[in-house]
C-alpha cells in the first residue's frame, strides 16, 4: 500500500489520518534525490557525537576533569577496573 506524506521538520506527517493494527512493523521510504544533501562520512558525525559526549561529561565533572594523552583500550579497560574495585570492595 502507498501512502502520501510530508516530511517536515524530523517527522513524517500522513496526508490523511492513519491507523495501525501493529505498533511496529517494517516500512519502506522513496524520497526524491533532489530533497536530500549528502552529509560527512558517518566517522565525521562519530567524531562530533563523540566531542558533544565529551563537552558533557567535562561539564558533569567539573573541576575534576582532567585529560589525559590518548589513552588506550587497555588504559580504559584499567581504568574500568579500578573504578569498579573502588564502588564494590568497600
Amino acid at each position: 500500500m502507498q501512502v502520501e506524506a510530508i516530511y517536515h521538520q524530523g517527522q513524517v506527517q500522513f496526508k490523511q489520518p492513519m491507523r495501525f493494527k501493529y505498533d511496529d512493523f517494517p516500512i519502506t521510504v522513496t524520497l526524491p534525490e533532489d530533497a536530500v544533501i549528502m552529509e560527512a562520512p558517518v566517522e565525521q558525525a562519530n567524531s562530533e557525537a563523540a566531542q558533544s559526549l565529551l563537552e558533557r561529561i567535562k561539564s558533569i565533572l567539573g573541576e575534576h576533569y582532567r585529560p589525559r594523552p590518548e589513552p588506550s583500550i587497555e588504559q580504559d579497560r584499567e581504568t574500568l577496573l579500578e573504578a569498579l574495585e573502588e564502588r564494590y570492595s568497600r
